[in-house]
């Protein structure tokens, strides 16, 4: 990742898992914020330590949210490149692209799994990253992420704020 942008590269797709990972403790995180911390109304134009929580929650949500967006996105690339790739490449590439990516299996047990080398499943991943097709598909993947999970996540925030003018 350069910048913390998902890059077409081996390297990237291969820390799938630990981004799983990185978002369900995101996840939790927020929920832990959102449960530990009591909105309180505050008069305008005093300054007490109730509206500097407020402030600092509002902070700490908001970079959650952000940290939560990210990986969502970064995740949905890789699962979709890899979905698209399906008619490109061939059955075992796409097999063990999946098989390491996505399952997070080592190289031995998709070799015993698809029945070809250890040696040769990593030839098929890495093949798998020098494919012209693939690559196309990831950027039409990046696109679509933005298009669909930015339009949902607006729609949720407004959503969030309508609900914060009601209360």
């Amino acid at each position: 990742m350069i910048n913390g942008n998902l890059e077409f590269t081996k390297a990237d797709f291969m820390q799938f898992r630990d981004l799983e990972i990185s978002l369900e403790w995101h996840i939790i995180q927020l929920q832990e914020l959102k449960e530990n911390y009591k909105m309180r109304k505050v008069d305008d134009g005093i300054m007490n330590i109730a509206y500097m929580q407020e402030n600092v929650y509002e902070c700490n949500k908001a970079s959650l949210e952000e940290n939560i967006s990210n990986l969502t996105m970064k995740l949905f690339v890789i699962r979709r490149t890899i979905t698209m790739c399906k008619e490109c490449v061939e059955e075992k590439i796409y097999l063990a692209v999946s098989m390491a990516v996505i399952e997070g299996m080592p190289y031995r047990a998709i070799s015993k799994k698809i029945k070809y080398s250890t040696p040769q499943v990593s030839r098929y991943i890495s093949q798998f990253f020098t494919n012209l097709e693939c690559h196309k598909a990831f950027i039409k993947a990046k696109e679509e992420a933005v298009y669909k999970l930015c339009s949902a996540m607006k729609k949720e925030t407004n959503e969030t704020q309508s609900e914060r003018h009601e209360t």
